[in-house]
């Protein structure tokens, strides 16, 4: 029997960590309309009452139409704050034809738009604002041509806490709700209530743990990234607030004496600020005194034992220098050793004089209150209390001496892990508060706080299962560089190794660049700030002419990974977005030619905040199709959500409809709040 086909294939791009900042955008465009030259202003406001004059008082709104027309991110955008007051809003093509008027008048060799538009890029670079700075009209014109829609990255609807300020958005959460048709919660979200209901005091996995560490007099060793106190200061990879109940019960329900607590203090440094550790803005951050402070409610300061940078200590991308500089400081006791906390803080001071951010902070030593050097010892306790999994595998599995898994997984980031150093006879109990890879728990015995279950409405495992049952084609392809490989991987798939239907899936992870060109860690991007975007633009391409593939979703992972170094590195990061300028306009002309319809989003907001980490600002979603004949059918002014991209996929595809007898019911409380996926557009064809 011949396979049925879907009506239209569809390439989504992720440009990882490319979002916009309304409020820098309209200001900048105050700024540049106040040192525009009287004539250009003449001419503008002369053409603005040709064009619009019996419907807008023109005097008493030239500015607000100047920002409407000249924004360069998204044409007539409802975002600016002054806009949002207004009761009109340009439309779209009459703006861009207003634009195209003012190009027949020159001014210093320069038509008018080309004068203005060079004007915005001086003033944003003087304002440190990229997306500005950065030369991407080709990017700039997608954006206007094509339907696009504000989406949000942030807070609830990408399964965090309903916080305020809002929690950030972060690469993991950002590629699940990708990939999912209603929000996927995520587990601060469980955590967090199980804290405040008291749950979390009765997990019988952490009590095992506690039980096993008072009952045997083990020692119980405690890793947790410093940071995650609010919704805008990290709470990427931890929260403060699992801290805190976990030391309440350590210390105060169990009794169990700070001599037995050893805990591994990691730096964070980019999802929050560079200094944050011990450098106090407005009463945020100085995570290292905090901890101080809530130690020395239990007389337990000298928990305190090891501190390292989290570029070292939570390395995903399998550099075995690193995991081994990580093992070797629990383990063997090597590191820069110290006499007291007091002494570990100036040692942290001095190496932020001496050019390290919290990061790359090297392995630190805090002696016990004897002056002996405390390690991991046999049949000791191991509690990681960070909740995201990829950057905790490495770690684990040394701990482990899980060698065949660091082996296999190197191999797929495009290293070969030697293995000589890790003991074989630890046996130690290791507990973690989520799920970071099935082997763990199946192969080693690594106990789960709070399991973690794939979401039943991934739309990926939902097509697969659709086509054996409804005989339609769908192949899809994952592609990117190692950096992002779980993103494509375990994230997209909602927090699967593996779709039900492997066959379905193409997988190519390219691997980064490392050692070969002095990228030692994280920090050390700005030197290739392409990375290794070009490979995947020519395997991509490739892929394309093949014409195997229903669904190929490619990440991008420039503007993500430079916008945590922004604050050194400017130039960079200008460089990194002009990158994905190079390569759209070579790879959208392509895909359209070979009849994809294509969707132009990202994950979360990053190089367009001015401080190292993702920031709250929006994101832009663009529906690109080969005779645009995609319209949006909700209001523009309305935010999308990352969870109606997957519906939009279903729409283009002409599948929508068709699957729905394999999509499990919705929960009511989600209906109830809002955080189910809806399509948000629709084909003129249809």
């Amino acid at each position: 029997m011949s396979l049925k086909k879907i009506k239209h294939k569809v390439l989504k791009i992720i440009f990882d960590g490319y979002g916009f900042d309304p409020v820098k955008e309209e200001n900048i465009l105050k700024t540049v309309w106040k040192e525009l030259p009287d004539v250009i202003k003449q001419k503008f406001i002369e053409g603005l009452n040709k064009a619009f004059g019996k419907e807008i008082d023109i005097e008493r709104n030239k500015e607000t139409l100047f920002l409407q027309i000249f924004s360069k991110t998204f044409i007539t955008t409802p975002q600016y704050p002054s806009l949002k007051k207004l009761d009109y809003h340009l439309d779209k093509h009459r703006a861009l034809n207003f634009k195209k008027v003012l190009n027949e008048f020159n001014y210093k060799r320069k038509n008018y738009t080309e004068f203005i538009d060079d004007l915005i890029g001086e003033i944003s670079k003087k304002e440190n604002y990229v997306i500005w700075t950065a030369n991407t009209p080709f990017i700039f014109s997608l954006r206007n041509e094509f339907p696009s829609i504000v989406t949000k990255t942030t807070g609830k609807e990408i399964g965090y806490e309903d916080l305020s300020p809002e929690v950030q958005g972060s690469s993991e959460t950002g590629h699940q709700q990708l990939g999912n048709l209603i929000v996927g919660l995520q587990p601060p979200f469980e955590v967090t209530a199980g804290i405040e209901d008291g749950s979390f005091f009765e997990n019988p996995v952490l009590q095992e743990c506690l039980n096993g560490v008072k009952g045997y007099e083990r020692n119980l060793n405690l890793t947790f990234l410093l940071s995650g106190e609010k919704g805008d200061d990290g709470r990427v990879h931890s929260c403060w607030n699992h801290l805190e109940a976990f030391f309440k019960m350590f210390f105060e329900n169990y009794g169990i004496s700070p001599d037995k607590l050893r805990m591994q203090v990691i730096l964070d440094g980019r999802d929050s600020p560079p200094y944050s550790s011990i450098k106090n803005e407005n009463g945020k951050y100085n995570f290292m005194n905090k901890l101080i402070t809530l130690l020395s409610q239990y007389n337990a300061t000298e928990s305190i034992t090891w501190i390292i940078g989290r570029g070292i200590g939570m390395d995903r991308d399998y550099d075995e220098i690193k995991g081994k500089a990580d093992y070797e400081l629990m383990v063997k006791g090597r590191g820069t050793i110290v006499k007291d906390v007091s002494e570990a803080l100036k040692e942290i001071e001095n190496l932020h004089k001496n050019g390290y951010m919290d990061s790359n902070i090297p392995p630190i030593i805090i002696r016990d209150k004897n002056g002996s050097i405390r390690k991991i010892e046999t049949n000791d306790y191991f509690l990681d209390l960070n909740f995201r999994a990829d950057r905790q595998r490495a770690k684990i599995a040394s701990l482990l001496g899980a060698k065949e898994f660091l082996v296999r997984e190197s191999s797929i980031k495009g290293r070969q892990w030697k293995v000589d150093w890790t003991k074989d006879d630890l046996k130690l109990q290791v507990y973690t508060l989520t799920e970071y890879h099935p082997d763990f728990e199946n192969k080693y015995g690594v106990k789960i706080l709070f399991p973690s279950k794939p979401f039943e409405h991934n739309y990926l495992s939902i097509l697969a299962k659709a086509s054996e049952e409804l005989n339609f084609k769908f192949n899809y392809l994952l592609l990117a560089e190692s950096t992002k490989a779980l993103h494509v991987g375990f994230f997209i798939r909602g927090k699967r190794e593996k779709i039900e239907i492997p066959e379905h899936e193409t997988r190519i992870i390219i691997p980064s660049y490392g050692v070969e060109l002095d990228i030692k860690n994280d920090d050390d991007y700005f030197k290739t700030p392409q990375m290794k975007a070009y490979s995947i633009m020519g395997t991509l391409l490739n892929e394309l002419y093949r014409e195997d593939f229903e669904l190929v979703i490619v990440n991008f992972s420039n503007c993500d990974m430079l916008g945590h170094l922004i604050v050194n590195h400017f130039t960079a990061c200008v460089k990194a977005v002009e990158v994905m300028e190079e390569i759209s306009k070579i790879i959208i002309p392509f895909a359209l030619k070979m009849g994809y319809y294509i969707i132009l989003t990202s994950d979360h907001g990053c190089i367009d905040d001015s401080s190292p980490g993702h920031g709250l600002n929006d994101i832009l979603t663009t529906f690109i199709s080969p005779d645009n004949d995609i319209d949006l059918t909700v209001d523009y002014k309305e935010k999308a959500k990352l969870f109606d991209i997957p519906w939009c996929v279903l729409e283009i595809m002409g599948v929508k409809g068709l699957i729905k007898p394999f999509i499990p019911d919705i929960p009511m409380s989600l209906k109830a709040r809002g955080l189910i996926g809806k399509s948000l557009i629709s084909l003129k064809r249809y």
